[in-house]
């Protein structure tokens, strides 16, 4: 797996990242969101995700706080993950209001999910809707300013199909 330079930049001001996704998600999902984590800084974006965050004291709510705000205030994007878990999130809602101004935010479905059970508050404004494995390849792409055929033969991203290490939460081919 590629190095994760959030804690670099943050710590160390390390000014080659151009991206950071902060990753949102419902605690009950975290290897979900762990595989998605590990998926985008494999292709070479930063992420921020809680779990590899060890200034964070669990039994601390004012740690858990400050350490998701300083997340967030890191970020360009805010990627949220949505499952049947996360529709009944406290956090999930508070993150992306306070990200609101400060990222671009994006969903992306579990593909027990369809898009009409979004819910209201990433339905608004300039949110984009990640459905599966294509539309998430097809934004690293973007992002990333190179092309899918380039990321797939040099292994940043893997091939739409059930083969790919996502395909389990993911929808494939949407």
């Amino acid at each position: 797996m590629a190095r994760n330079r959030f804690f670099d930049r943050l710590y160390e001001n390390y000014a080659d990242t151009k991206y950071c996704i902060f990753i949102s998600h419902k605690k009950e999902d975290r290897l979900i969101a762990k595989s998605i984590a590990d998926y985008l800084i494999n292709a070479g974006i930063d992420v921020y995700f809680d779990e590899y965050d060890s200034s964070i004291d669990v039994d601390n709510p004012q740690s858990v706080v400050n350490a998701i705000k300083r997340g967030i205030k890191s970020s360009t994007h805010m990627l949220c993950l949505v499952t049947q878990n996360s529709l009944k999130s406290k956090w999930m809602p508070w993150e992306v209001g306070y990200g609101y101004d400060r990222t671009k935010i994006l969903s992306i479905l579990s593909k027990t999910l369809r898009k009409q059970e979004l819910p209201e508050f990433l339905l608004v404004r300039n949110i984009i809707n990640l459905e599966g494995i294509t539309s998430l390849n097809t934004w690293i792409s973007n992002i990333l300013d190179v092309s899918k055929e380039r990321l797939l033969n040099e292994s940043k991203i893997d091939f739409e199909n059930y083969s790919n290490p996502l395909a389990k939460i993911l929808k494939v081919n949407v």
